[in-house]
C-alpha cells in the first residue's frame, strides 16, 4: 500500500503573469508516484487545489481524452460551461468528459479547495476556445525547437504562442 499526507505534499503555484489565473496544487498521485519502487502507472490522476478569491483555475477550455472529475471540500465557487455559469459548492461533485470546456471561477470572498481525478489518459492534448488554440505535446515531436515553456500553437500552422496570450 502506499500512502501519503496531504501536508507533506509540496504546493506548487501555477499563476498568469496578470494574476487573473492562480491555483495552489498539490500532486497527490506523484508523491505516491515517487513511493512506488515496481513504477506502476495508476489508473487515476489525483490533486488538491485550492483557487484563492477572484481567480480562475485555468483558461476555458476542453480535453481530448482526459475525463475529469471535481469533487468541491470547502467554499464556493461557479463551474463555467457550455451552458453556462452554475453554482459549485462544498460536498458537490461535477465531471467534465472529453470534448466539454469547462473553468471554475472563484467570485467568493473565501478560497474554493477541491479535488481533481482525471483518468490518466497515456495522452491527451487541450482547446482553449476564447484564445482559439491547442496544446500539443512535446512528446509527438511537436515545438520541440522552442523549448517546454512555449508549446502552444495556434491552428494556423508554424504560429507559436504564449501559454496566456488571449486568455487576460
Amino acid at each position: 500500500m502506499l500512502k501519503v499526507n496531504l501536508t507533506e505534499i509540496k504546493e506548487e503555484d501555477f499563476a498568469s503573469a496578470k494574476k487573473t489565473f492562480g491555483l495552489k496544487i498539490r500532486d497527490i498521485s506523484s508523491a505516491l508516484a515517487e513511493q512506488d519502487t515496481e513504477n506502476n502507472a495508476a489508473p487515476v490522476d489525483i490533486e488538491h487545489c485550492v483557487l484563492a478569491s477572484g481567480k480562475k483555475n485555468f483558461p476555458y477550455h476542453c480535453h481530448a481524452t482526459e475525463w475529469e472529475i471535481y469533487y468541491a471540500l470547502k467554499g464556493a465557487a461557479r463551474m463555467r460551461t457550455e451552458a453556462g455559469l452554475k453554482d459549485f459548492n462544498a460536498g458537490e461533485t461535477a465531471m467534465c468528459p472529453p470534448g466539454d470546456a469547462h473553468q471554475i471561477i472563484n467570485e467568493s470572498a473565501a478560497d474554493f479547495e477541491y479535488l481533481v481525478i482525471t483518468n490518466n489518459a497515456p495522452f491527451d492534448t487541450y482547446y482553449y476556445p476564447d484564445s482559439d488554440k491547442v496544446f500539443v505535446s512535446s512528446l509527438l515531436g511537436a515545438n520541440k525547437h522552442v523549448g517546454k515553456e512555449a508549446r502552444w500553437t495556434r491552428f494556423k500552422e508554424g504560429t507559436v504562442t504564449d501559454y496566456w496570450d488571449g486568455e487576460e
